[in-house]
């Protein structure tokens, strides 16, 4: 799914009950004020290969949409990007509807795992997502993910630009 990726990437580890919300977004590449034209077949190959990669028995789902950066939506010119959702092995397809040409468009997949103190199998997951582009990310996404996973924080983010180092 790396190729969906690119430049500013923010991931997100959230805690509610006894779920985990794992969030990866970054910008999409090469879609400056346009609409973004992208097929569902292709989308879901590459999520049933993440979920295929995981092999973690606390990996619930797994979702990839794209939404829009810094638009103004007047609904008059209508199209849809696809919304691609894996749950328990089982792939759903929607869509999402857009109405204007937005400045940038994001990426974002949103994992769903049970409660766990492990890290391994939510670094797993980001890597078969971000293939090459993990091992810049992986000390900072492991220092901000720890405090929720030991259950100090509820919440944490971690931001990182692909050409910084």
């Amino acid at each position: 799914m790396k190729q969906y990726f690119e430049e500013y990437f923010e991931f997100t580890i959230t805690r509610k009950g006894d779920r985990l919300f794992v969030s990866i977004s970054a910008d999409y590449p090469d879609c400056r004020k346009s609409r973004l034209g992208i097929s569902e077949k292709y989308v879901t190959a590459d999520l049933k290969a993440v979920w295929s990669k995981s092999k973690s028995t606390k990996l619930e789902a797994v979702t990839t949409y794209f939404s829009e950066v810094d638009y103004y939506d007047d609904m008059t010119n209508v199209y849809t990007t696809p919304v691609v959702r894996i749950k328990g092995g089982k792939i759903e397809i929607g869509e999402s509807e857009h109405g204007s040409i937005p400045k940038a468009w994001n990426t974002n997949v949103v994992a769903v795992f049970k409660d766990m103190k492990s890290i391994s199998p939510i670094t797993k997951l980001i890597k078969s997502v971000l293939g090459s582009h993990y091992s810049k990310f992986e000390d900072g996404i492991i220092k901000a993910f720890r405090p929720v996973l030991q259950g100090k924080q509820n919440h944490n983010s971690y931001y990182a630009n692909e050409y910084e180092d």
